[in-house]
């Protein structure tokens, strides 16, 4: 491979590091956050803010390795679904404290690592 080859493979390594620790260091925050609206009673949520400044209630997050993206999966303002495809360096991101009088139920935050695909799936 040429040197321009062998440096994107370095870089897209070391992204791909920083990635995951992105998004270990995101479910550390979260969980203790989320410890202490339990204590209180509350919850602790997670929006994610795009360029076009619209709110997104984030349900879900997934870092996707081989490209080193993060997947947000949540709803609008209005409810509606929604799916964000960003990069971490891009995630404009709000944890916090709230009461949520209209969910009886306490809904927390699922992180996860997709798998790495194989030759055959790409």
């Amino acid at each position: 491979m040429d040197k321009f080859g062998d440096m994107a493979d370095q870089i897209a390594e070391t992204w791909k590091d920083d990635s995951e620790e992105f998004l270990d260091a995101l479910k550390r925050e979260y969980e203790a956050l989320d410890k202490i609206a339990k204590e209180r009673n509350q919850h602790a949520v997670m929006y994610y803010y795009p360029a076009s400044g619209d709110q997104i209630r984030v349900g879900n997050v997934r870092l996707y390795p081989d490209s080193s993206i993060l997947v947000f999966y949540g709803d609008d303002a209005e409810t509606n679904p929604c799916v964000a495809i960003v990069p971490p360096q891009n995630a404009q991101l709000l944890l916090k404290i709230v009461t949520l009088q209209e969910e009886p139920d306490r809904k927390t935050i699922g992180f996860g690592v997709a798998p790495e695909r194989t030759g055959s799936e790409q």
